[in-house]
């Protein structure tokens, strides 16, 4: 199922990626001409055709095409070898075009994930990857294929994932000692997965995440000096609990994980100290700062411990004096409002409004 903003723009979807693979056994019986369909081949999907080939270019650490149709001939072969994934288009049309030169080399269509918004949702959306070792028997026994497979590693996409990825469909063949298919005796179909529509705003998450850096960019060059380079933006519809925008900086760019995981990209990622893969929005511990005096609010209001239009003075600065000495200021401990010229005059609805640290110490 795509993933979509509450006005329907896509934050993820499908397109096709293009795999190849070779049917050992539909190759031609003289070497030279199976020479000729790898070479052809290999000049399309950037695949050596050869082991020679292969450390003749400097391509040491990559296996040929003859290498693993060799090793899938010698398993089953009638079994399909995958010798390529997610090939240009214009490469698998190039293969389509050119079917009669290429025996045995087939296109297979599957469906891979786009973030059309990137690192702009990407904490929220998340991102799919292979399925691990540790997952792979669960993951068997509801229906998935850890060879091809892709599981939700983080946010929306592995919330959802059971809604999302549906139902896989199955085919059970009779098949014989070179993995020839003889016989269909079972087939359960396929059951689509559903979509997600989020309370998200695409453009107002695009408005936030840019307030938030030139913030950041604001503060560093006020102090002529790295304060931070950290943020979190949450909009939230009050009167239902929408969450509208929800933004982590520094983000990551979940598009690089689409197709196939960046190894490089993702452990760099990995190893910043300022940890740009973790969703610091609802992943992170901080003190809870002024949003603690909304609490603090209604507790008081529903005690009556004040009424909400009684009026306190703030000077900018509220001295707790020393319960041991309460007659010498200097022992007295200094707590100051975040405005230091003080709100001056303030009742509930102003202190919520204007965040005034020494009306809440009073109350």
């Amino acid at each position: 199922g795509a993933i979509y903003d509450r006005n329907r723009v896509p934050l993820a979807k499908n397109d096709p990626a293009y795999n190849v693979q070779i049917v050992p056994a539909d190759l031609p019986d003289d070497p030279q001409e199976v020479l000729e369909i790898y070479n052809r081949l290999s000049a399309l999907i950037d695949v050596p055709a050869t082991r020679a080939a292969a450390d003749a270019a400097g391509r040491v650490n990559e296996r040929s095409l003859d290498e693993m149709v060799r090793e899938g001939q010698g398993i089953a072969p009638y079994r399909p070898v995958l010798v390529a994934q997610d090939i240009p288009r214009n490469a698998a049309f190039q293969i389509w075009d050119q079917a009669q030169l290429l025996p045995g080399v087939s296109v297979q269509v599957a469906a891979v994930r786009e973030y059309p918004s990137a690192t702009t949702t990407a904490h929220v959306i998340g991102y799919l990857g292979p399925i691990g070792p540790e997952e792979e028997e669960r993951l068997r026994a509801l229906g998935y294929n850890p060879a091809f497979d892709r599981i939700g590693y983080a946010g929306i996409e592995a919330f959802f994932e059971t809604e999302l990825a549906g139902t896989r469909g199955t085919q059970t063949w009779v098949v014989d000692v070179a993995g020839r298919p003889l016989q269909l005796v079972d087939e359960q179909k396929f059951k689509a997965g559903i979509s997600v529509q989020l309370t998200l705003d695409l453009e107002l998450q695009e408005a936030a995440q840019e307030a938030l850096t030139k913030r950041i960019n604001i503060v560093n060059a006020a102090a002529q000096r790295l304060v931070t380079q950290q943020g979190v933006v949450i909009a939230m519809d009050p009167r239902n609990g929408e969450v509208l925008a929800m933004v982590s900086w520094p983000s990551y760019d979940n598009s690089r994980f689409a197709r196939s995981i960046d190894g490089e990209y993702y452990f760099n990622q990995f190893d910043d100290p300022l940890r740009p893969l973790v969703n610091h929005a609802i992943s992170a511990l901080y003190p809870p700062g002024s949003v603690w005096k909304l609490i603090t609010a209604v507790g008081a209001l529903e005690e009556g411990v004040i009424d909400p239009n009684s009026i306190l003075f703030c000077p900018g600065q509220l001295v707790l004096p020393n319960a041991f000495a309460p007659r010498d200021e200097s022992r007295g401990q200094t707590f100051v409002c975040w405005l230091r010229s003080g709100h001056e005059e303030v009742n509930m609805l102003k202190g919520i409004a204007q965040s005034c640290d020494v009306y809440f110490y009073q109350v």
